[in-house]
């Protein structure tokens, strides 16, 4: 029996350093040709630029509505950023994620627009200590398991069975393998690549940063500070930031301006149907008046 166990152990380290070795040569030689984009599989739409080198995304209807910080360099267009964006709304409203279970969430939706992943065979590959701190943000909101892709993904209106994050995964590894990615674990001497949360381009000072990191430092930012920010932005950039980054509160002043219109319409009606009725008022009194002061007359004759 335990010499079994120990050609068991053998194999699987073997077959463990030929899968790091082959993944190491796979992402070697993706570096060679230029770092060509690779379509991630699973519940990931194809890239738009499957077979070519990461880019600066386009304005236009194929820019990026999430995940704005790659930019400069990425693999996605709209087809991957506007699924990560309908899954971060579910999350906000049916699943009842706190902002820093948004923010690891958002970290996570958008690891496929790493200039980095986007570079290696997927799904993507998560770091497990980023993953144990995904599922310690968002053990308190609901998720759902769709039984078509097979994944776990935020409560929407529709789901029937919905459940904490806790409740479906045993931990933060578990929490990203039932949501579409990987955790490597295999070690060998060779450390396997894994998205830690950190955009590998560092656009600017927040890029560096953990999730964690941002939240604390958002919270931290003063009102004045973030409408300077606000105001500095191109407005071509501030909508953008609007639909990407503000999208449920735009649909509740959305929602708050159209009941502001439809209430203005309705006084503007009252309005304006008092004011007919009242002038049609003194023309009654009018006629009434003057039927009462000149007699009637039938065929000629007073009556």
């Amino acid at each position: 029996m335990g010499v079994r166990l120990f050609l068991f152990a053998a194999v699987f380290q073997f077959s463990c350093s030929v899968r790091s070795a082959v993944f190491a040569s796979s992402a070697g030689n993706a570096a060679e040709e230029g770092s060509i984009c690779i379509s991630q599989g699973g519940r990931f739409p194809k890239f738009s630029y499957e077979g070519k080198p990461p880019r600066a995304s386009s304005r236009g209807v194929n820019d990026l509505t999430l995940c704005r910080i790659y930019r400069k360099k990425t693999c996605c267009t709209s087809a991957q950023t506007h699924a990560a964006l309908v899954s971060l709304r579910k999350l906000a409203s049916n699943g009842e994620g706190s902002e820093e279970c948004l923010l690891y969430w958002e970290a996570m939706e958008c690891s496929i627009c790493d200039p980095a992943v986007g570079v290696r065979r997927g799904p993507p590959a998560l770091c497990k200590s980023f993953c144990d701190s995904s599922l310690e943000a968002c053990k308190n909101a609901f998720f759902s398991f769709d039984p078509m892709n097979q994944i776990l993904q935020p409560c929407s209106p529709k789901d029937i069975i919905c459940a904490r994050a806790v409740e479906w995964a045993a931990n933060g590894s578990h929490f990203c393998e039932l949501s579409g990615f990987v955790v490597p674990n295999c070690r060998n001497g060779i450390e396997p690549y894994c998205f830690d949360g950190k955009p590998s381009l560092a656009t600017d000072v927040s890029a560096t940063e953990s999730p964690q990191q941002r939240g604390a430092n958002r919270k931290q930012g003063s009102l004045r500070e973030r409408l300077h920010n606000l105001l500095s932005k191109d407005f071509s950039d501030v909508v953008m930031w609007a639909i990407g980054g503000l999208v449920l509160t735009a649909g509740a002043i959305l929602i708050r301006r159209r009941s502001i219109r439809s209430e203005q319409r309705k006084a503007a009606f009252l309005r304006l149907y008092r004011e007919a009725q009242a002038q049609q008022q003194p023309v009654s009194q009018t006629k009434q008046k003057a039927q009462t002061a000149s007699p009637r007359k039938r065929n000629g004759k007073r009556v």
